[in-house]
């Protein structure tokens, strides 16, 4: 399942790649541009072609918090899932945000996360 988790959004206040600094002046920093930046500021077409180019793909595992006995005492996961994100970069922070809007995290944990072109097959 992929899921493109960047909104087309018409100012810099809700872009994914706008670092406000909440300060009264609305002053940020635009990461898709290393630029400052404020949250007024229209959306531009190269904007939308910048931040579009600069999506990660990413693959997280999740666990859900639940578990059974196997038998022998030992506690194993219920469930696990591999999604597949879309995220500005790839940080634990962006992709928890990202995992939000999907999923009640307070059921799941995210075992590991990794780059899809950065697996090997054999």
């Amino acid at each position: 399942m992929t899921q493109t988790l960047l909104k087309l959004s018409s100012t810099c206040q809700s872009c994914a790649f706008f670092n406000d600094y909440t300060d009264e002046r609305g002053r940020g920093w635009c990461r898709a541009f290393e630029q400052p930046a404020r949250r007024h500021h229209r959306r531009t077409p190269e904007c939308a072609l910048v931040t579009q180019q600069s999506l990660k793909t990413v693959r997280v595992e999740l666990y859900t918090k639940a578990v059974e006995d196997d038998g022998f005492g030992y506690p194993v996961v219920v469930d696990s899932q591999v999604i597949e994100l879309t995220v500005p970069q790839i940080t634990t922070e962006a992709i928890e945000v990202a995992l939000h809007s999907l999923f009640d995290l307070s059921e799941w944990v995210i075992g590991c996360c990794w780059e899809p072109e950065l697996e090997s097959n054999f």
